[in-house]
Protein backbone atom coordinates (compact mmCIF):
# COMPACT_ATOMS: atom_id res chain seq x y z
CA UNK A 1 0.00 0.00 0.00
CA UNK A 2 0.91 3.46 -0.82
CA UNK A 3 1.96 5.69 2.33
CA UNK A 4 0.82 9.11 2.51
CA UNK A 5 4.22 10.93 1.59
CA UNK A 6 4.90 8.85 -1.17
CA UNK A 7 1.78 9.93 -2.09
CA UNK A 8 2.57 13.72 -1.17
CA UNK A 9 5.78 13.30 -3.14
CA UNK A 10 4.34 11.82 -6.34
CA UNK A 11 1.87 14.68 -6.20
CA UNK A 12 4.77 17.50 -5.55
CA UNK A 13 6.63 15.90 -8.48
CA UNK A 14 3.42 16.11 -10.71
CA UNK A 15 2.87 19.44 -9.79
CA UNK A 16 6.41 20.76 -10.93
CA UNK A 17 6.07 19.03 -14.03
CA UNK A 18 2.73 20.54 -14.56
CA UNK A 19 4.04 23.96 -13.83
CA UNK A 20 7.24 23.27 -15.55
CA UNK A 21 5.18 22.49 -18.54
CA UNK A 22 3.12 25.08 -18.40
CA UNK A 23 5.98 27.48 -18.32
CA UNK A 24 7.43 26.03 -21.45
CA UNK A 25 4.72 26.34 -23.86
CA UNK A 26 3.72 29.78 -22.48
CA UNK A 27 7.28 31.59 -23.43
CA UNK A 28 7.19 29.34 -26.74
CA UNK A 29 3.89 30.78 -27.21
CA UNK A 30 5.27 34.92 -26.64
CA UNK A 31 8.45 34.09 -28.31
CA UNK A 32 5.99 32.56 -31.23
CA UNK A 33 4.04 35.61 -31.13
CA UNK A 34 7.02 38.28 -31.13
CA UNK A 35 8.33 36.87 -34.32
CA UNK A 36 5.09 36.33 -36.27
CA UNK A 37 4.42 40.28 -35.33
CA UNK A 38 7.90 41.46 -36.03
CA UNK A 39 8.17 39.25 -39.43
CA UNK A 40 4.25 41.00 -40.63
CA UNK A 41 5.56 44.76 -39.52
CA UNK A 42 9.05 44.72 -41.26
CA UNK A 43 7.41 42.93 -44.56
CA UNK A 44 4.56 44.97 -45.01
CA UNK A 45 6.34 47.44 -46.72
CA UNK A 46 9.57 46.45 -47.80
CA UNK A 47 10.40 44.84 -51.25
CA UNK A 48 10.22 41.19 -52.02
CA UNK A 49 13.66 38.75 -51.31
CA UNK A 50 14.42 35.52 -50.84
CA UNK A 51 14.35 33.79 -47.25
CA UNK A 52 17.13 33.00 -45.01
CA UNK A 53 17.67 31.12 -41.78
CA UNK A 54 16.26 32.76 -38.63
CA UNK A 55 19.70 34.19 -37.28
CA UNK A 56 21.73 34.60 -40.15
CA UNK A 57 19.98 35.79 -42.82
CA UNK A 58 20.99 34.87 -46.49
CA UNK A 59 24.28 35.51 -45.00
CA UNK A 60 25.26 31.24 -45.20
CA UNK A 61 24.04 31.19 -48.96
CA UNK A 62 25.98 34.29 -50.71
CA UNK A 63 28.88 33.19 -52.75
CA UNK A 64 31.87 35.19 -53.42
CA UNK A 65 30.87 36.69 -56.25
CA UNK A 66 28.43 39.14 -54.76
CA UNK A 67 27.78 41.19 -57.93
CA UNK A 68 27.12 38.05 -59.72
CA UNK A 69 24.23 36.35 -56.88
CA UNK A 70 23.03 40.51 -56.81
CA UNK A 71 22.05 39.72 -60.44
CA UNK A 72 20.84 36.63 -60.22
CA UNK A 73 18.83 37.62 -57.44
CA UNK A 74 17.25 40.84 -59.40
CA UNK A 75 16.47 38.52 -62.21
CA UNK A 76 14.00 36.58 -59.99
CA UNK A 77 13.24 39.17 -57.67
CA UNK A 78 13.19 42.53 -59.74
CA UNK A 79 15.77 45.84 -59.86
CA UNK A 80 14.99 46.08 -56.49
CA UNK A 81 14.97 43.95 -53.27
CA UNK A 82 15.60 43.22 -49.97
CA UNK A 83 18.40 41.07 -48.60
CA UNK A 84 18.19 39.94 -44.65
CA UNK A 85 22.24 39.39 -43.50
CA UNK A 86 22.21 38.59 -40.18
CA UNK A 87 19.95 40.53 -38.16
CA UNK A 88 20.05 43.35 -40.58
CA UNK A 89 18.06 43.85 -43.39
CA UNK A 90 19.22 46.08 -46.27
CA UNK A 91 17.47 46.78 -49.70
CA UNK A 92 19.54 46.34 -52.92
CA UNK A 93 19.34 48.24 -55.56
CA UNK A 94 20.39 46.81 -59.10
CA UNK A 95 19.73 48.95 -61.62
CA UNK A 96 21.52 52.08 -62.64
CA UNK A 97 17.86 54.17 -63.40
CA UNK A 98 16.84 53.34 -60.04
CA UNK A 99 20.28 54.33 -58.33
CA UNK A 100 20.17 57.77 -60.09
CA UNK A 101 16.65 58.45 -58.64
CA UNK A 102 17.88 57.13 -54.88
CA UNK A 103 21.20 59.27 -55.41
CA UNK A 104 19.95 62.49 -56.95
CA UNK A 105 16.23 62.59 -56.61
CA UNK A 106 16.04 61.35 -52.79
CA UNK A 107 19.19 61.94 -51.12
CA UNK A 108 17.72 63.10 -48.59
CA UNK A 109 15.75 59.72 -47.35
CA UNK A 110 18.88 57.18 -48.33
CA UNK A 111 22.01 59.62 -46.99
CA UNK A 112 21.83 58.26 -43.33
CA UNK A 113 23.73 55.15 -42.11
CA UNK A 114 23.59 52.79 -39.62
CA UNK A 115 26.43 53.03 -36.96
CA UNK A 116 28.09 50.00 -35.46
CA UNK A 117 27.96 49.67 -31.64
CA UNK A 118 31.40 50.58 -31.25
CA UNK A 119 30.21 53.73 -33.26
CA UNK A 120 27.69 54.39 -30.99
CA UNK A 121 29.76 54.22 -27.78
CA UNK A 122 32.51 55.99 -29.17
CA UNK A 123 30.60 58.66 -30.54
CA UNK A 124 28.07 59.56 -27.70
CA UNK A 125 25.00 57.56 -29.00
CA UNK A 126 26.60 58.06 -32.78
CA UNK A 127 26.40 62.38 -32.37
CA UNK A 128 29.42 63.35 -34.22
CA UNK A 129 30.01 64.46 -37.34
CA UNK A 130 30.59 61.03 -39.05
CA UNK A 131 27.12 59.15 -37.82
CA UNK A 132 24.47 61.52 -37.33
CA UNK A 133 21.72 61.66 -39.94
CA UNK A 134 21.43 64.44 -42.06
CA UNK A 135 19.43 66.77 -40.29
CA UNK A 136 20.05 70.46 -39.40
CA UNK A 137 22.52 69.50 -36.52
CA UNK A 138 24.68 67.79 -38.54
CA UNK A 139 24.71 70.61 -41.32
CA UNK A 140 25.64 72.46 -38.42
CA UNK A 141 28.73 70.54 -37.41
CA UNK A 142 29.47 70.70 -40.92
CA UNK A 143 29.31 74.16 -40.99
CA UNK A 144 31.63 74.58 -37.96
CA UNK A 145 34.20 71.86 -39.39
CA UNK A 146 34.38 74.16 -42.01
CA UNK A 147 35.15 77.56 -40.66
Amino acid sequence: MISFSQLSSWLEVTSMKIELTLIVITLLAISFAILLHRSWKTTSRLPPGPCGLPLLGYLPFLGPNLHLEFTKMAQRFGPIFKLQLGSKTYIIVNSSDLAKVVVNENDDIFANRDPPVAALILSYGGKDITWSDNNPYWRNMRKVCWE
